[in-house]
């Protein structure tokens, strides 16, 4: 399956050291736009320079299709349930007539088939409006029965301010549902705006020259899960202007009756907390989102707040036996149980990447190292050095690789080896002995 929308994988891995395999010269990279690896563990990759990449497991080319002219992609691709690859190309224009300058947006939703057949196998523009989208999110697949839309929140600029919508595409390109809501200019908090966050990703925090100032803010996507009791799945988008969170269900398709789109279920404010981080949902349905001095948690039954920590700017994640892991912007590594802090440990470089978790392991990504903890995030277990890292979020595929970014760089490092098998008695019986990975 893709990379899970907790940061958890359900397989084993080994750390990530001797034996990995660089692939350079794939291009250049928005911040946050790492590896989406596909149920097949095909790795998938868009570029700056608007190229779509997918790579074999192993890291070696598989396909390759290049955008339009002008077009750019700033967010990894989302997969469909039947291995469609799903990438956002957008640009930016000034129009100067008028003698004002003005920003107008264009974003386009592509569709490749598994195999990358060209051209597209479906493209849409995005709702233009009066200036078109000038900031598009990371896309989110969301499933329900056998219906599937692929979800992206988007900015508008407006007279005065922004409209924020959350739009809904099927796989075969139509426009589902279009959720917006208006975003005051005149309220807006330094603090809470996307330029201010742009800038803070480019120098606040880090080092000078070490991360570079991005092309444009990460923009985080909608965190989505499904539920336990059945239903819909819950979406949890994050409002970092007015520092909130909105949680909605959404149904569109045989699946439903009627047909209704987004319905907001939940608002959340924290303001005067400022929000970094896209949420996460975990098991129990509780969002957490990364803030400027800790995380919040929210629910129907339960807010509370872990404060007194560094910037998060990384995505929560979810290890495998339910703990919550922060990384701050310092690399420092927090587990948490519920809202309680049970451990803390000290990396070296900074971070806006978020972990990723398999069955017995963390990683964790910085300017300085590529690290392996233990599934506890407790204790280090190796440091792989490198420079430039930090940007990009790691990933597991299905078999156990482990894939990293620095310097525009991608790193694949190998699964555990596979047992070979062995005769059994149970062969003979006909039965099926386990065969597992060491």
């Amino acid at each position: 399956m893709p990379m899970s929308n907790t940061g958890f994988v359900d397989v084993i891995t080994k750390h990530a050291g001797a034996g990995s395999v660089g692939v350079p010269e794939l291009g250049t990279f928005a911040p946050l736009a790492g590896p989406t690896i596909a149920a097949d563990g095909t790795v998938l990759l868009g570029t700056r320079e608007g190229k779509v990449i997918a790579l074999h497991a192993d890291g070696s080319p598989f396909w390759n299709r290049q955008l339009p002219t002008g077009q750019t992609i700033t967010s990894s691709p989302a997969v469909g349930s039947d291995g469609s690859v799903y990438v956002i190309g957008s640009s930016i224009t000034r129009d100067h007539r008028g003698g004002q300058s003005v920003t107008i947006g264009r974003g386009v939703l592509y569709r490749f088939t598994p195999g990358g057949g060209a051209p597209p196998s479906g493209m849409t523009e995005f709702p233009r409006h009066e200036r078109g989208p000038t900031t598009i999110g990371f896309p989110n697949v969301w499933r329900f029965g056998s219906d599937e839309a692929v979800i992206v929140p988007a900015l508008y600029p407006t007279i005065g301010g922004y409209d924020l919508h959350l739009l809904a595409f099927s796989p075969e390109g139509g426009l589902m549902a279009d959720w917006q809501e208006y975003l005051s200019g005149g309220d807006l908090t330094s603090e809470g705006s996307w330029e201010a966050l742009a800038e803070r990703l480019g120098l606040g925090g880090f080092e000078h020259g070490m991360l570079g100032p991005p092309a444009a803010s990460p923009f985080p996507g909608v965190a989505i899960a499904a539920s336990p009791q059945g239903g819909t799945p819950s979406i949890v988008l994050v409002d970092r202007y007015f520092q909130k969170t909105i949680a909605f269900t959404f149904c569109v398709g045989p699946s439903c009756s009627p047909a209704l789109g987004f319905t907001e279920r939940l608002r959340t404010p924290y303001a005067p907390r400022v929000l970094l981080s896209a949420a996460t949902i975990v098991p129990d349905l509780h969002s957490v989102v990364g803030t400027k001095d800790g995380a919040v948690f929210s629910g129907f039954s339960v807010n509370a707040a872990v404060d007194g920590l560094d910037a998060v700017y990384a995505t929560p994640s979810v290890a495998v036996d339910g703990r919550v892991v922060l990384v701050d912007v310092n690399s420092e590594t927090i587990a948490l149980q519920g809202s309680t802090i049970v451990s803390r440990l000290a990396l070296q470089g900074e971070t806006i990447a978020r972990a990723a978790a398999s069955r017995n392991h963390v990683f964790v990504a910085t300017t300085d190292a590529f690290y392996t903890l233990d599934g506890h995030a407790a204790a280090v277990e190796f440091r792989f050095p490198w420079v430039g890292g930090g940007i990009w979020s790691p990933a597991i595929g299905p078999q156990g690789h482990v894939y990293a970014m620095a310097s525009n760089i991608l790193f694949v490092f190998p699964p555990p080896p596979r047992v070979p098998h062995v005769p059994h008695e149970l062969d003979v019986l006909g039965g099926t002995p386990v065969i597992g990975t060491e």
